[in-house]
């Protein structure tokens, strides 16, 4: 009886959006029908994103496609051998809608290339090496700003886990350690609530992530002038205040 409510209910807000003369992209109707079908709560604990990594399918990096491997350049040779220490995750179309981390979805932290519509197109599977730990250090972040009374939504996601071909695109550094999928770029807004976003929110950030969330075990990217912050796992302390963007041969 709970399935053909909600199926009834789905029809209907397709329905009604239709009829309206709204738009509903294919991935929306999808991501809809999973929340309809299955329990996918807010993340608020680093034991529900572990819960949700151990739902996934782990893949060795030999075992992925080669055609994958030569499309996102992950076999060159200058990535190859790190990224097959990396533990991998087969994700499904279903995969993508899964929250992973408060609101955001798994399909949040991997970026959005021909891979990934094929995914959610053609039922593709997608791969991806996202660290579990870095999205622990992501959700640490959110929970204390709320814990010390500042807006965890003025946090904005702004890039997770990107394959080589990906990150050389946008200038990336040739290293980055998206590539490894151990690092978080965010954007940083009105985290204070005094109606302005400015340096003061920024260093908020950059306090807690220096002090109690990273501190001697990863790297923050400071990028003064702007509004983003970096943050990874890397294992050891490093801070910097600009990229050096990879040298792309013609």
């Amino acid at each position: 009886m709970k399935r053909i409510v909600k199926v009834t209910v789905l029809l209907f807000i397709v329905s009604s959006a239709l009829a309206a003369g709204l738009y509903f992209g294919s991935e929306q109707i999808l991501q809809i029908r999973y929340d309809l079908r299955n329990q996918n709560r807010t993340v608020t604990s680093t034991a529900q994103i572990d819960s949700v990594f151990a739902t996934l399918s782990k893949v060795k990096f030999s075992d992925i496609p080669v055609s994958v491997l030569n499309e996102n350049h992950s076999n060159k040779p200058q990535y190859k051998n790190k990224l097959a220490k990396k533990t991998f995750y087969e994700l499904s179309r279903e995969d993508l809608f899964k929250k992973v981390v408060a609101d955001y979805r798994l399909k949040h932290f991997i970026t959005k290339d021909y891979g990934y519509v094929k995914t959610y197109n053609k039922r593709n599977s997608y791969y991806t090496c996202i660290d579990r730990r870095v999205l622990h250090k992501f959700l640490e972040l959110l929970n204390e700003l709320e814990k010390l009374d500042y807006d965890p939504s003025a946090i904005k996601l702004r890039s997770g886990h990107r394959p080589p071909k990906r990150n050389y695109y946008i200038g990336g550094a040739s290293q980055s350690r998206h590539i490894y999928g151990e690092a978080i770029d965010i954007g940083v807004r009105d985290i204070n609530k005094d109606g302005k976003s400015n340096d003061t929110d920024k260093q908020i950030v950059l306090d807690l992530l220096d002090q109690k969330i990273i501190g001697n075990q990863g790297g923050i990217g400071l990028y003064p002038g702007t509004k983003a912050v970096h943050f990874d796992v890397r294992g050891r302390r490093a801070r910097w205040n600009s990229y050096t963007p990879a040298i792309r041969k013609k």
